[in-house]
């Protein structure tokens, strides 16, 4: 017996059963940050390296732009400097590196499995460098301090690009909570900030 396969809209039916059409797709997921407020958080600890520091944070709001800094025996041991634009939050600077533009971590809405490019100048202490990125955004349970939270995270796979053309990575990742901000954040997994 031969079955007849016949296409209607997005589905096909097969000798009386019904298959969706397979396609993949980003998803609307919920909005992250709406309103620059929404970064309001302070209670976080530094690891560096792997070894916890007792820090305190600052936070300041000034032109558009949300600069946080960890300090550690009266020092600043961590600056993140973020702005929100057109309803996406970018990251500016953190650590000792500027990104010229600044990167889009988390848009407005996130949409899951999505993906998508940056590139401009990486500006450091000694050099300013090309650089560029690939991002990508999912959902993901996190289980830290005061959680369990469920995020949005973004992957930052970075690259620096030498005057010789040597290419040099890096990893940064963040994790977001609706409403909160960012909780959590890995560079490299040598400095992590995640809450206390």
């Amino acid at each position: 017996m031969r079955r007849a396969w016949i296409l209607i809209g997005a589905a096909a039916i097969v000798g009386g059963g019904c298959i969706p059409e397979a396609h993949e797709r980003a998803e609307p997921v919920r909005r992250v940050i709406t309103h620059p407020d929404g970064l309001a958080y302070h209670e976080a600890r530094i690891i560096l390296s792997g070894k916890p520091l007792d820090t305190t944070w600052t936070r300041e709001l000034k032109d558009g732009r949300i600069t946080f800094q960890a300090l550690s025996e009266g020092r600043m041991v961590e600056e993140e400097v973020y702005q929100v634009q057109d309803g996406n939050l970018e990251l500016i600077k953190i650590g000792d590196m500027e990104f010229v533009p600044p990167i889009r971590l988390f848009k407005n809405p996130v949409l899951l499995n999505d993906a998508w490019r940056w590139s401009g100048q990486a500006k450091g202490m000694a050099e300013s460098l090309p650089a560029e990125a690939k991002l990508t955004a999912d959902e993901e349970r996190l289980n830290k301090v005061g959680g369990p939270y469920d995020t949005i995270r973004t992957h930052v796979s970075l690259t620096l690009i030498s005057p010789d053309g040597t290419r040099r990575d890096r990893n940064m990742t963040f994790w977001a909570v609706d409403g909160r901000g960012i909780v959590c954040r890995d560079l490299d997994q040598y400095s992590t900030r995640e809450p206390k």
